[in-house]
């Protein structure tokens, strides 16, 4: 049986031939079928040796920075970094069919805009503390640097078409300062 043909400086293993090394040096390898690593087996680079880690139990450990032009995750995605805090950067749509859920501040630089395609309560406010105080509470806070009698505070408007399909604003609730001398 033909295992290996030398022919103008390339070595061919025929179809169910295997190789064995300890060390296996060439420019390039080229793979029909599958490239298979020792359990705990590391693939890297000569600087880098451990860029990806497979462990035995298949769980692969990435060293460097992925870059690439599409990821499909169909499990749970935790971001656990430091330098930045758990940011992740989302430059385009995000469609989430569950739960969102935020310990922080939401911070836009632009204004927020919620639609809903039925009439069900669009946005809602719940609290589920047992205590005497007031909750849930909706805070507009004006932080002006320079506060002035006559500032407006905050304006609740009430939109709906007319019958020439034209935005039209219906009524509006809204505070101002009357006085801003401190103590009045």
């Amino acid at each position: 049986a033909k295992d290996f043909v030398i022919t103008a400086n390339t070595f061919t293993a025929e179809s169910g031939s295997t190789i064995a090394a300890q060390a296996l040096t060439a420019t390039s390898i080229t793979s029909t079928g599958n490239i298979i690593i020792p359990n705990a087996g590391n693939i890297g680079s000569a600087s880098d040796t451990d860029a990806i880690a497979i462990a035995s139990d298949g769980v692969v450990t990435l060293t460097q920075k992925l870059i690439g032009t599409e990821l499909d995750i169909s499990g749970n995605v935790d971001v656990n970094g430091t330098t930045n805090l758990d940011v992740v950067d989302i430059d385009g749509a995000v469609d989430m069919a569950s739960t969102l859920l935020v310990s922080g501040s939401i911070t836009t630089s632009s204004a927020m805009t919620i639609t809903t395609t039925g009439n069900e309560t669009t946005l809602e406010m719940i609290s589920t503390d047992a205590d005497a105080n007031s909750g849930p509470r909706l805070s507009m806070n004006r932080q002006s640097g320079s506060p002035a009698d006559g500032d407006d505070l905050g304006k609740i408007f009430f939109f709906g078409k007319n019958d020439a399909a034209e935005d039209q604003g219906y009524a509006e609730i809204m505070a101002e300062i009357s006085d801003a001398s401190d103590g009045t």
